[in-house]
C-alpha cells in the first residue's frame, strides 16, 4: 500500500511538472518496457530464491549453523563492491545488453554455488551471484529513468519497484504456504534460479535484437 500510494504521488508530480521539461529530447529507447521489466521479474524471482530459499541449506552442507551469519554477506558484499563496474559498463554498453550480460553471468554463478563442491568455490559462487544481482540493478535502474525521461521517471522507477516487491511477496506466501516443503516444488529450487536468470537473458538479447531491425 505504501508503495502505491509513493507511485501516485510520483504520477501527481509528474503531470505538475512544466511544459519546458516534457519538450526535453528524449534518448533513443532501445529497451522496450514490457521486455524490461518482465526480464527483471525473472532476475528478482531467481535471486529470491537462490538467495532466501537456496543458499542457507547450501552453506549448512560444509558449515555449522553457527557460521551462517559470517558466511550469508558474502552475497551481500559482491553485490555492493560490483556495483561500481556496473556503472561504467552500462555507460559503456547501454543498460540493455548489461542487464542481459549481468544475467547470463549470474546464471552461471547460481549454477555454481547449487553444484559447488566444497566451501571456498560456494563462497566465490556467491560473490559472483550477489555481484551479477547488483550490475543488473544499476543498469535496470539506468533503464528504467531513461524510458521515463522527460516526465515519467517516477512512473518508471515504481513500476520498477512494483516488479521487486512482488518477487518478494511471490517467496513469502511460497514460504508462508509451504510450499517449498514439497517434494516436486524442493526438487525444482537448486535449478529455478538458474532458468529464471537464463530467460532473462534470453529475453533482453531478443528484445534488443528486434529493436536494432530497421522499420
Amino acid at each position: 500500500m505504501t508503495l502505491i500510494a509513493t507511485v501516485a504521488g510520483l504520477v501527481v508530480a509528474e503531470r505538475r511538472r512544466s511544459r519546458d521539461a516534457r519538450s526535453e529530447p528524449q534518448p533513443a529507447q532501445t529497451l522496450p518496457p514490457s521486455s524490461l521489466f518482465l526480464a527483471l521479474l525473472f532476475l528478482a524471482l531467481g535471486i529470491q530464491v537462490h538467495y532466501s530459499l537456496n543458499s542457507a541449506p547450501r552453506y549448512l552442507q560444509f558449515a555449522s549453523p553457527a557460521e551462517l551469519v559470517y558466511l550469508m554477506p558474502v552475497f551481500w558484499v559482491g553485490f555492493n563492491l560490483l556495483m561500481f563496474a556496473a556503472g561504467r559498463l552500462v555507460k559503456r554498453i547501454g543498460p540493455g545488453d548489461a542487464i542481459a550480460i549481468a544475467a547470463a553471468c549470474g546464471a552461471i554463478a547460481t549454477l555454481a554455488a547449487a553444484v559447488a563442491p566444497n566451501l571456498p568455490v560456494l563462497l566465490a559462487a556467491q560473490f559472483l551471484a550477489g555481484g551479477c544481482w547488483g550490475a543488473a540493478l544499476v543498469a535496470a535502474y539506468t533503464a528504467a529513468v531513461a524510458l521515463g525521461r522527460t516526465g515519467r521517471e517516477g512512473r518508471f522507477l515504481g513500476t520498477l519497484f512494483g516488479v521487486l516487491a512482488a518477487a518478494v511477496a511471490l517467496r513469502i506466501a511460497a514460504v508462508a504456504t509451504g510450499a517449498e516443503r514439497e517434494a516436486a516444488f524442493s526438487a525444482l529450487l537448486p535449478w529455478l534460479p538458474e532458468v529464471a536468470w537464463l530467460a532473462a537473458a534470453l529475453l533482453l538479447l531478443l528484445a534488443a535484437r528486434r529493436s536494432s531491425r530497421p522499420g
